[in-house]
């Protein structure tokens, strides 16, 4: 999957007022695979490069697109505008970008962006500062519920007051029951409200792929208050795999290495010594 997609939507709408997002998005994979230095890229002498439909439905899930024709039928249009040149050999299609694809590229499009930039001066900006400021705060206080403290002699909640909301409201719903039955509340909650100091999606994160584990869906979940304590939401950085679970039982009286059966180096589940070191400096301190 392309992680970032790199929209000129000014240019897009100034040269393509009739594009869409979709032929932006499509456009963008296709240059980004042309220009790539990969040894893997097959390109043909004259420098078209072998891109199949299926890799641009991969790499680009946001378009909810199902199938090979409905991205040929944007590429054709895109042909249509002169951005892209394709042709097809052995039923495989091999694209190169056109002259015309240059005026999508600020470096090479100046002027256009000095049009831009004339015309944002001329706008009052306090009013989207002041909006930015307010959303990223709000932002900020969703991710981690300890920026919503503050300042000593104010009316607002404490660092307890919002640890222990924080606790009932995401941790403890979210938390995975042992046979229908929740264990270690009270002392769970005690640690949040007195060790929760760092970035609380961290721990969620360990919750919500331990949750899905295999022991955890058979009804063996250990309580709570142990997962916070012995820092069990480390291991479960990532998600739980096929031969991970085949491999470890948590259930009672197999404990592989002290973490209720889990192997913290294991190559199909975990994270590497480094990593985790990382992920540590990242969180609370216990």
């Amino acid at each position: 999957m392309k992680y970032s997609i790199l929209i000129n939507q000014l240019a897009w709408l100034h040269y393509y007022p009739e594009a869409r997002a979709q032929h932006a998005i499509i456009f963008d994979s296709i240059k980004s695979i042309c220009n790539s230095a990969s040894s893997k890229i097959i390109r043909t002498s004259d420098g078209y490069t072998y891109i199949s439909s299926k890799l641009i439905l991969d790499e680009n899930p946001i378009l909810h697109l199902t199938s090979k024709g409905s991205v040929t039928k944007i590429i054709q249009e895109l042909k249509d505008w002169k951005l892209i040149d394709y042709q097809t050999i052995e039923q495989k299609n091999y694209y190169r970008l056109t002259e015309e694809s240059e005026k999508l590229d600020r470096s090479k499009n100046d002027d256009l962006f000095k049009i831009l930039n004339s015309t944002v001066q001329n706008i009052e900006q306090e009013p989207f500062n002041k909006m930015n400021r307010s959303y990223n705060k709000d932002q900020s206080n969703y991710n981690n519920p300890i920026n919503n403290i503050s300042p000593s002699g104010s009316n607002q909640k404490s660092k307890a007051e919002i640890n222990a909301e924080w606790f009932e409201t995401v941790f403890w719903p979210a938390y995975p029951a042992r046979k229908g039955i929740k264990q270690g509340k009270k002392k769970a909650k005690q640690w949040v409200i007195k060790n929760l100091n760092g970035d609380a999606n961290f721990i969620m994160t360990g919750v919500n792929n331990y949750s899905k584990s295999e022991v955890v869906l058979k009804g063996f979940a250990m309580d709570a208050y142990r997962f916070l304590l012995n820092a069990e939401f480390e291991a479960w950085q990532k998600p739980e795999t096929v031969n991970q679970s085949k491999g470890n039982n948590q259930h009672a009286g197999n404990a592989n290495n002290g973490r209720g059966g889990f192997n913290y180096y294991d190559s199909d589940h975990s994270i590497s010594p480094e990593e985790l070191a990382k992920l540590k400096a990242k969180t609370i301190k216990l």
